[in-house]
């Protein structure tokens, strides 16, 4: 195998004939030593550091267990009242900033009124045909045909009403994030300076747990809609303004001076050249900050937000698990659609029509409308029926008047009964093994790992952080790592982080556990991999609230609920990228070790896996962030820690406690990612030696 370009110099220094001939020996002279590879030397050194800083480790941990009268930090000694601050200024802005933030919550609340207001007037039969005919135009019938089953559940359901909230709901949020996210991203590109401020925020925004923005927003814009759009907006406009600056920033600079030698002005080329060359990644963009909105919609429903998030946060509220369900159900098919009809695609000639060049030129509006129909056939098709349906739909008194808010006998759905069903004979057929489960997570997982947490000195996990930050990242980032651990024990939050990385952690190794064998399974079957990529995609597409659902009726509330709602929540990409990573590995080596011999667990083991290994570790980066997300919904069926602050924080307007909480959590968040990823290129570079 040929070593990579980036590597090959280290693979040449490591072998015998790269080391430096040793001159001759001459008679009463000793030959000097050949001076060791540059590689090894760097080996060594590492090696030592490592030494020093486990003993280093070792000896503060004795000593801190021999000094101090508790292993816990002592807040109240050396605390930093960071919430304090962050109360003071909030009440100067609600007191002093009002004309800054009423017109916006004035403008969001009257642009959701009216759309709702439209919504309500048009014939529900023409409503549901017209969002049929939309998706048929945009995506096929597939995707109408999926259309139509929603609309059906959602009125079977009785839930008409609140899908319509939900889809205005999302129509302003997402508008809003997308106009604000790409005009950030366009004044990005064209600014070195702001497009590193602002890469920097959106990082710092999508680290930051969104139910920490709750009690700020709930605080300057109150309940109700508008506090629930502006929390949507600030967690969806990231992707878009992300994918922004990227595609303008991939534009080749070939292509831009080729435009700037025909005459272009600055305006001209973002207009005919950048933004066209960057529509992929905006469109990509745009798919993701939709995806992010409806993710919001039962978060946003903690603070007044309409729609079926009020629906699924009232099920849970009140333990009617149908309820939740029905309302759940709704918003993954609802999910699925949006992420469906706004994903990326290219379009072949044969797709966009047999409209050509060489066809006649289109006259007047008859002909415009003719070479329309010809390049976009759907959407001629859809825009014909769509006439036709609104014309019947308000000529028709049983369409105009009709009803869907309540639907008929024949089509009503009620899932609470079948769901209270399901818990009583699961409660019967299968306590003794649930009650085995429970109890396993408690004693062997949470509680040991808690214990130890809790065992270790306040100052030994400061010097580990700092100590694992030098070897990995340097002095700076050493430094920033071990002052973020020590301003989460100034700010009182010690021991609730202490409970939140026990249960991350415990739920991060039971999804390994289970994902990476799935993952190794799907690798090695085509029918298994066909078989568990839609359940992936569907659960990657499940709002974060449903995780919570299976779990409580299963097991009741506490932490191992809590433990194995997040395991549930944080186990695809584990699965999907073992798969992704082991099912690419180079074809050359894998054919190779086989001519040699090797049986399919050697190469597994030793080909397949080391040449996967950035891979499988990115899904285990994105399970590990995806668990510390979990951590407040997981809060709501007795979970403690930070989830836990900030829920309470969020239940009774504590902005100071909600901050503390919440930067407690994105320290962790950046910490653990900046870390991690600089090990995974130790381990990468170290995995591709091994094959090499």
């Amino acid at each position: 195998m040929k070593a990579p370009a980036a590597l090959s110099d280290d693979v040449v220094d490591l072998t015998p004939s790269a080391a430096p001939p040793r001159p001759a020996a001459t008679s009463g002279t000793r030959a000097p030593a050949a001076p060791a590879p540059a590689p090894a030397q760097a080996a060594r050194r590492r090696h030592r550091l490592m030494s020093a800083a486990v003993a280093l480790i070792a000896a503060t941990l004795f000593v801190g267990r021999l000094v101090l009268d508790r292993t816990s930090f002592p807040a109240r000694h050396l605390s930093i009242p960071v919430g304090s601050w962050f109360e003071t200024a909030s009440d100067w802005f609600v007191a002093n900033m009002a004309w800054l933030y009423d017109p916006v919550a004035s403008a969001l609340t009257g642009a959701l009124d009216q759309l709702n207001s439209a919504i309500i007037f048009t014939p529900p039969p023409q409503l549901a045909a017209l969002l049929v005919l939309l998706t048929y135009a945009v995506a096929g019938i597939r995707l109408a045909l999926l259309t139509a089953v929603t609309l059906v559940w959602c009125i079977a359901a009785g839930d008409w009403e609140p899908t319509m909230q939900t889809l205005a709901f999302m129509l302003i949020a997402v508008l809003v994030s997308c106009v604000l996210g790409t005009a950030l991203g366009v004044g990005a590109s064209l600014n070195r300076r702001l497009s590193g401020v602002l890469t920097t925020g959106l990082d710092a925004m999508q680290a930051f747990p969104i139910f920490a923005y709750l009690v700020p927003v709930v605080l300057v814009f109150g309940t109700g809609d508008a506090g629930a759009l502006v929390v949507t907006i600030i967690w969806a406009m990231p992707p878009v303004a992300r994918m922004t600056l990227v595609g303008l920033q991939s534009v080749s600079q070939e292509t831009v001076e080729s435009a700037t030698s025909f005459g272009a002005n600055r305006w001209q080329l973002l207009r005919d050249v950048r933004l066209p060359l960057a529509r992929p990644s905006i469109a990509a963009g745009v798919n993701q900050t939709i995806m992010f909105a409806i993710s919001m919609a039962t978060i946003s429903a903690m603070v007044g937000g309409s729609g079926l998030g009020q629906v699924v946060w009232g099920g849970l509220s009140r333990l009617s698990f149908g309820d939740a369900i029905e309302g759940g159900l709704a918003l993954v098919l609802i999910a699925v659609i949006l992420d469906r009809a706004s994903a990326p695609r290219t379009h072949s000639t044969a797709q966009r029509g047999r409209f050509t060049e060489t066809d006649e030129p289109a006259f007047g509006v008859f002909g415009r409308l003719k070479a329309f129909a010809r390049r976009h056939p759907r959407w001629a098709v859809s825009g014909v029926l769509a006439v036709v349906v609104s014309i019947l739909a308000n000529a028709l008194p049983q369409l105009r008047f009709a009803d869907f808010t309540q639907p008929p006998s024949w089509l009503a759905l009620d899932l609470r009964k079948p769901s209270e069903e399901v818990v009583n004979w699961t409660t019967v057929h299968l306590g003794g093994l649930l009650d085995w489960v429970r109890n396993s997570v408690q004693s062997y997982g949470l509680n040991p790992v808690m214990d130890v947490l809790h065992w270790i000195p306040w100052p030994t996990l400061i010097l580990a952080g700092f100590l694992v930050g030098l070897l990995l990242l340097g002095l700076r980032a050493a430094v920033l790592v071990a002052a973020g651990v020590y301003l989460i024990g100034a700010m009182g939050m010690w021991d609730a982080t202490i409970v939140t990385v026990a249960v991350v952690g415990v739920s991060v190794v039971l999804a390994v556990v289970i994902g990476f064998p799935l993952g190794v399974a799907m690798s090695r079957s085509d029918r298994l991999a066909a078989l568990i990529r839609p359940v992936l995609d569907l659960v990657q597409t499940l709002p974060i609230f449903l995780f919570v659902i299976p779990a409580v009726i299963f097991m009741g509330s506490g932490p191992v609920t809590g433990t194995l709602a997040t395991v549930g929540y944080a186990l695809p990409p584990i699965i999907r990228l073992t798969n992704i990573a082991l099912r690419n590995a180079d074809g050359d080596v894998v054919e190779a070790a086989k001519s040699f011999g090797a049986t399919e667990r050697q190469i597994l083991l030793n080909v397949r896996a080391p040449l996967g290994l950035p891979t499988i570790l990115v899904g285990l980066n994105q399970t590990v962030l995806l668990a510390l997300a979990m951590a407040v919904v997981a809060a709501f069926v007795g979970t403690p820690g930070l989830g836990q602050e900030i829920l309470v924080a969020v239940n009774g307007a504590h902005f100071g406690v909600g901050v503390e909480a919440g930067i407690a959590m994105f320290i962790l968040a950046v910490a653990f990612d900046r870390l991690f990823r600089a090990w995974t290129a130790r381990l990468s570079i170290g995995s591709h030696l091994k094959v090499m």
